[in-house]
């Protein structure tokens, strides 16, 4: 089991590694090729995965009937910025924010990654059903001659 401290410290190295790529995309924000930072981090998911056709975040698979398969590990991009000291964050960061020190981070979820409710537990159920069976019947006593 993952203690606090190693969940903080995931946290963090998620943190780093998603500064650096965003400091790279925006670049393209500002030359105009991509409309945001995000928009940029959800296409690089896409062509690293093709097979990927939508995002959300396990509350909004959850909404839509979907669960997220147990072991599969989320995509990283930025939240909403969140207000700090009774002021709220604006698209121009000051200089402390631009560290990304108060934009929490967005787990998301892709379409591949997630069955819809009843669909796979049903499947599993029935194979572990079956399996049992094949025990149980292995496990029963036979006449044999010799």
């Amino acid at each position: 089991m993952k203690t606090d401290a190693t969940k903080k410290e995931q946290a963090q190295e998620k943190r780093r590694q998603l500064v650096k790529i965003s400091n790279i995309l925006r670049g393209f924000v500002k030359a105009g090729k991509i409309p945001s930072i995000n928009e940029g981090l959800i296409t690089l998911y896409k062509q690293m995965y093709p097979e990927i056709r939508e995002f959300n975040t396990f509350f909004q698979w959850k909404i839509k009937g979907y669960a997220v398969r147990k072991g599969d590990k989320s995509f990283v991009i930025w939240g909403q910025p969140r207000e700090t000291n009774g002021r709220i964050i604006t698209d121009e960061p000051t200089e402390q924010e631009s560290k990304g020190d108060f934009f929490p981070l967005c787990y998301l979820f892709a379409d591949t990654q997630v069955f819809q409710f009843g669909s796979e537990k049903e499947t599993d159920q029935k194979e572990e059903n079956q399996a049992l069976k094949i025990i149980l019947a292995l496990l029963e006593p036979s006449e044999v001659e010799i």
